[in-house]
């Protein structure tokens, strides 16, 4: 098991171009992709949407609001574990809302995780929360594995709400979806 500064040294080893053995090769890719794009990983904060941005983003993601909010509110009696919390996203990466403990909620405000954060591959880098939009698949991501220093010392599985189009058969269209950390 890695330690805090074990998982420093390694994050920053791979921001320096060294273990890249310790990714997959689809979050090496990933990571390539980012640096690329200029994405800073030694972010202080998560970057935010202005508020009306935030407020048309949540109108537009009322659906899927509604059902997971409904199903989160149900499934949070039966987390035992303080230190775990979920987030609901839209489909364009932006946390809607946090759910959980206050130890959790606590935990997201110390490392600048808030409602109205943007967790796209643009703006932070590798996540869960990104590849799994980007993939339309469940995707999960530990500690050194996040492109973005922020995240060091979390693991974050998500899930996004995938439906088929109908309007274009064999393809999916996807309405946002849910993390747990």
């Amino acid at each position: 098991m890695l330690t805090q500064d074990d998982r420093r040294q390694l994050w920053d080893q791979l921001h320096a171009g060294g273990a890249q053995d310790r990714l997959s090769p689809f979050l090496a890719a990933a990571w390539a992709q980012c640096a690329s794009m200029g994405v800073k990983p030694d972010l202080d904060a998560l970057p935010c949407l202005p508020p009306e941005q935030f407020e048309e983003a949540k109108w537009n993601a009322i659906r899927a609001y509604g059902y997971a909010n409904r199903f989160l509110f149900k499934m949070l009696p039966l987390v035992s574990n303080p230190n775990m919390g979920f987030a609901l996203f839209d489909p364009k990466g932006v946390l809607l809302k946090l759910y959980g403990a206050e130890n959790i909620q606590s935990w997201c405000r110390a490392h600048g995780i808030a409602r109205n954060t943007v967790w796209r591959m643009e703006t932070i880098g590798a996540n869960a929360v990104a590849l799994g939009l980007q993939q339309y698949k469940t995707m999960s991501t530990v500690g050194e594995e996040h492109y973005c220093k922020p995240l060091l010392d979390v693991a974050v599985h998500f899930s996004p709400f995938v439906t088929d189009n109908e309007q274009r058969p064999g393809e999916y269209l996807c309405h946002g979806g849910i993390y747990r950390a």
